[in-house]
């Protein structure tokens, strides 16, 4: 594994359990800014960073 699949492995996994900002978790997981993160998301994985995280919050249906 490169060093860029880490640094985005580590982002998804902060992502996914962590509701901090994401100039903090870009920065946290060695990207540097938040613009960086979001350029390599899109590369990577098709979908921004504050897309990835919002399919992981629960959707409250209204019955």
């Amino acid at each position: 594994m490169n060093s860029s699949s880490a640094r985005v492995d580590a982002a998804r996994n902060a992502l996914e359990s962590s509701d901090a900002p994401l100039k903090t978790v870009a920065y946290e997981c060695g990207f540097g800014t938040a613009d960086r993160m979001r350029i390599v998301f899109m590369r990577r994985l098709g979908v921004t960073p504050n897309d990835y995280r919002a399919s992981f919050k629960p959707r409250f249906v209204e019955g």
